[in-house]
């Protein structure tokens, strides 16, 4: 089982001096410690002519240095892009982020001895959405599943916690989903590992605005899950199963 070492930090935009000694500064500190690390950044790909700025996750192996990133695919409206054809104001005339178009699953090697683990990522609001877990968990042709999801936020606009609270559940539900664990590193949230069952494993004993941190180990679970295969097949099933008791009912009528 992995230990993963999680910080949400804002360096500058890859490609500047600045950004290039942050990124060996993380790649020594890994290799030193022999930890992985996940951390939430701001990027810019591509050249002047089609640079886009992505709300990202670098992901930093001990051993490889930075191994990629992921860019966060569904990004809050009016807050990180504007919606095309809705009206806006002031800053938020303009887009801010472009939304990510991959899912990538990392391998990284940690321990003693040295093991490889696969994991995923998705920041903040991707936890809202379904499609991008379902995706996951049935891989292309030749491509593996992640063994658990790895989740950096900012939560702490919301002081009312309600926000929090919503993101926290739907990180149950989606580790339920799944069967996989999520370990979330959540600025002025809860920050925690949550098992496959959906259960808080590990998680501070309160909200700290200041120094989110929890240490624990990674439950790695391998079961398959009939949501990941069939999507919402539960509710399927149900309207289903009414419209042919429905259907029989007609037909005894009709019988009689």
């Amino acid at each position: 089982m992995p230990d993963c070492l999680l910080w949400r930090n804002r360096p500058a935009t890859p490609g500047e001096n600045e950004s290039q000694q942050a990124l060996r500064e993380f790649e020594n500190f890994a290799a030193a410690n022999g930890s992985a690390l996940v951390i939430g950044c701001d990027r810019k790909t591509g050249d002047d002519g089609s640079a886009r700025r992505c709300n990202s996750a670098a992901v930093v192996d001990p051993a490889r240095g930075c191994i990629g990133f992921y860019d966060k695919m569904w990004l809050v409206p009016f807050s990180e892009f504007h919606p095309p054809g809705r009206p806006a104001f002031g800053r938020m005339a303009m887009d801010r982020y472009a939304h990510g178009t991959e899912l990538p699953v990392f391998t990284i090697e940690v321990g003693a001895p040295r093991r490889a683990y696969r994991f995923a990522s998705a920041i903040c609001y991707d936890t809202c959405f379904p499609e991008s877990f379902r995706s996951y968990m049935r891989p292309a042709a030749g491509g593996e599943a992640p063994q658990f999801f790895v989740v950096p936020a900012c939560e702490s606009h919301d002081r009312g916690m309600r926000l929090q609270k919503v993101l926290l559940r739907l990180a149950q539900f989606r580790a339920i989903e799944t069967r996989r664990a999520f370990v979330r590193n959540a600025e002025g949230g809860y920050s925690g590992i949550i098992d496959g069952n959906g259960t808080l494993v590990a998680g501070p004993p309160r909200i700290d605005f200041a120094e989110p941190c929890v240490i624990g180990r990674v439950p790695l679970d391998e079961r398959a899950s009939p949501y990941t295969r069939w999507g919402d097949w539960l509710p399927i099933a149900c309207t289903g199963t009414l419209l042919v008791s429905f259907a029989a009912s007609l037909v005894r009528r009709g019988g009689g």
